[in-house]
């Protein structure tokens, strides 16, 4: 079964659409083609942890809709089904024209719940900045309307938690839309009837995207307009340097910089910008909460009087006209039969402290071909798809990977083997040789291991830190698949503070790196014995409180217990098991 992505009319056969000529794409999904609520599915415009949103078009006359469906998992799920009812009524509390609005909502027939909402033909700011500078007046005009929505939801009660570029949709126009209420603080906090927390809020449920969370966010302080602010002021940041003024190795790290770290000056990496908008981004970004605007509208008014002192020449609107941004998920028509690319995707969250440290995939590059000439084909009649004729098999034959290279295995040492040298190792680090399956790592039965190797380094080098990715539900680590650097780690506090406090014991796929670390970075960090609970027992406890959309995870053990990150949600557990 095959299907158009522009009217969702369904189709036997590959093809064009009998009805306005676009490739068809295969109906991978069994929503695709069906109607709901008297709007066609056409294509899939997003994914997430909690369910997808779908392009709907009213067959008669052609209107246009978003959709979000929650999954079958999260609508068994009470907390997840009130977080889901919680953005409709977040939304239609507000009634912004900078928010994009709540349309209708309804069940399947199965039950699950869907939001209609209005289509904005645009692209979200953080596709726009991934194709590199942006124009500052544009920047200031989307953040500017983006926080009269914000400020709006403010003054009765709602704070957004999860500003971020992926929530801001750009229109055409180059005015903004905020997307994505679904984990917003209401008030009253509490449910009808009921003195318990809302699951929205409950202590250990850490929602957000670590990136913009605001430092009383991540501690589990309490959360107001300012926190918005401070969001707002990370996404500002980002929109016109182009990196993020926070930023950690590790999730860990990250969220220590957060609370700690200040923030380097947007005119150092962007030197036009002007000294009262760089002065602005530094106020909403102040770790204390009351040195920060103390609304979303004082900083609007702040950075319109920042723009209107722009030349010209810099305030050209963020127009998204070259590209929309609701493209067709099919290939072009000459390559329909060949097979994709994999695509890369990182769970950040959206959902909740989820970073982003969320798994990735590997890709997977096909070659690409040559369009196909063919002979003309006559003019299809009404509803009747055309068909593909397929290019030759050679042009669409992928590359094939080299076949995955056994490692050897050394026997498990009692004491450390002679370093050898280090492809990539940093100053100062010690090499040694894999003594494990790459593929199969079991982090904790390894554990022992890497202490006799840090207390070669500092004798009384003692536990702080594990930190793992990607973590797959059986409890093993792949560490040919891991992505970040320094990826997947042990780190031991030792009481030498002359060069360093702690000795960081970091494994790669084909060697074990071990040395000092920079000397005050976690030098108050905790110590921690073995954890209690196995990788295994995470995946498990991560299951019965969220749904994971992601088949490996990125996992750290701390003092404070294990975080938890795969899909677009991050939590945390108590090391409690028996």
């Amino acid at each position: 079964m095959h299907v158009c992505g522009e009217c969702g009319q369904r189709y036997e056969r590959a093809g064009f659409c009998g009805r306005d000529g676009t490739p068809l794409g295969p109906a991978d999904d069994p929503l695709l083609g069906t109607e709901i609520d008297r709007y066609r599915l056409a294509r899939v415009l997003g994914r997430g942890g909690m369910g997808r949103v779908y392009a709907g078009v009213q067959p008669a006359i052609g209107s246009r809709v978003a959709i979000k469906v929650l999954s079958d998992d999260c609508a068994r799920d009470p907390e997840l089904l009130d977080r889901f009812f919680a953005e409709a009524r977040a939304v239609n509390l507000v009634r912004h024209e900078h928010i994009v609005n709540v349309l209708d909502m309804a069940r399947l027939p199965d039950g699950r719940p869907f939001i209609v909402m209005e289509y904005v033909d645009g692209r979200t700011l953080g596709q726009l900045l991934r194709e590199g500078p942006l124009p500052v007046g544009g920047v200031g005009l989307v953040m500017s309307e983006v926080l009269s929505a914000l400020d709006a939801a403010h003054r009765i009660g709602i704070v957004h938690r999860d500003v971020k570029p992926d929530n801001i949709l750009v229109t055409v126009e180059g005015h903004a839309k905020v997307l994505d209420f679904g984990i917003a603080k209401l008030a009253p906090l509490h449910r009808a009837g009921s003195d318990a927390p809302s699951p929205r809020t409950r202590t250990g449920a850490l929602l957000g995207t670590p990136a913009y969370m605001a430092p009383e966010q991540i501690s589990g302080g309490a959360v107001d307009a300012r926190s918005d602010v401070y969001a707002a002021g990370v996404v500002l940041f980002e929109a016109l340097t182009g990196e993020q003024p926070i930023t950690g190795a590790t999730l860990y790290d990250q969220m220590r910089a957060h609370l700690e770290d200040a923030p380097p000056s947007a005119r150092a990496l962007r030197a036009e910008l002007p000294v009262a908008l760089d002065k602005l981004i530094g106020r909403a970004l102040a770790k204390r909460p009351g040195d920060r605007f103390a609304t979303a509208a004082a900083m609007a008014a702040a950075l319109d009087d920042a723009i209107a002192a722009l030349p010209v020449e810099q305030r050209k609107p963020l127009s998204t006209r070259r590209r929309p941004a609701l493209q067709r998920e099919t290939p072009p028509a000459h390559s329909i039969v060949r097979p994709r690319r994999a695509r890369r995707r990182w769970p950040l969250a959206a959902g909740a402290l989820a970073l982003a440290a969320a798994a990735t995939t590997f890709a997977l590059v096909a070659i690409r071909a040559a369009p196909v000439a063919s002979a003309p084909v006559a003019p299809p009649q009404i509803g009747e798809a055309v068909p593909l004729a397929p290019a030759p098999l050679a042009q669409h034959e992928p590359a094939l990977a080299a076949p995955p290279r056994e490692m050897p295995r050394t026997p498990h040492l009692a004491t450390a083997p002679a370093p050898i040298a280090g492809d990539d190792g940093e100053p100062g680090e010690r090499a040694l040789a894999a003594d494990y399956d790459p593929r199969r790592l079991d982090v904790l039965r390894y554990l022992a291991r890497a202490q006799a190797i840090a207390r070669e380094v500092a004798p009384d080098a003692r536990l702080v830190e594990i930190d793992a990715e990607p973590v797959f539900p059986d409890g093993h680590v792949d560490l040919t698949l891991a992505t970040r650097d320094p990826g997947n780690y042990y780190l031991f506090r030792t009481e030498r503070h002359g060069d360093a406090c702690f000795v960081k014991v970091r494994l790669t796929a084909t060697q074990v790196f071990a040395g000092y670390g920079d000397p005050t970075r976690f030098c108050f960090q905790e110590f921690v014995g073995p954890p209690r609970c196995s990788l295994v027992h995470v995946w498990a406890q991560a299951r019965t409180k969220l749904t994971v959309d992601a088949p490996r995870a990125t996992v750290t053990y701390t003092a404070a217990g294990w975080l938890f990150s795969g899909g677009d949600i991050t939590w945390t557990f108590a090391d409690d098991c028996p």
